[in-house]
């Protein structure tokens, strides 16, 4: 699910880039990849699907940085967990299989685990199907909802912090 935002245009901004070093450069992108993608998380957190709350409140972006590219990943946290009618819950094992969704598949005693219970089934009930789930693309979703706001918003950061990062190296 990846969406890329390409600096054109705007010549002011790419003679910055040409003119200032890559340090400042990569420092200003950075800032308007983490400012463009806090909209994005927000509606995330709030169209997330609502069985016990975890899944919303692990939501979180990380800042992916290597040569000059920087990216969000928005995602759950592996840190969070809690319970939820008395079993442990951990979001970011299930986060995909809630956005894309799961096939049917078969509840045999081979598909039961060693600890006797997969998805309340007891080991050696017998045959069962699992029904499968529809997917919730609400992160995808979430992205759609707010590309223009993310572009206009990594913009403006971006020619502010350009700006801000021209000015300092010029007082000194």
């Amino acid at each position: 699910m990846a969406a890329g935002v390409f600096v054109t245009g705007d010549k002011e901004t790419r003679r910055m880039f040409a003119e200032l070093p890559k340090r400042a450069v990569n420092k200003a992108l950075r800032a308007s990849v983490v400012a463009a993608a806090t909209p994005v998380m927000q509606t995330v957190k709030q169209t997330a699907p609502e069985e016990s709350g975890l899944l919303a409140k692990s939501i979180a972006k990380k800042i992916w940085s290597k040569k000059g590219s920087h990216a969000a990943i928005i995602g759950a946290r592996a840190d969070r967990s809690g319970t939820y009618r008395g079993r442990k819950r951990v979001p970011y094992k299930y986060i995909a299989l809630v956005a894309q969704g799961t096939e049917p598949h078969d509840l045999s005693k081979k598909a039961v685990r060693k600890k006797g219970k997969v998805s309340g089934h007891q080991a050696g009930a017998g045959t069962g199907m699992h029904p499968g789930a529809k997917p919730n693309p609400f992160l995808r979703d979430a992205l759609d909802v707010n590309r223009a706001k993310v572009q206009k918003i990594q913009a403006t950061k971006l020619r502010d912090s350009l700006e801000h990062e021209a000015a300092k190296l010029g007082s000194r």
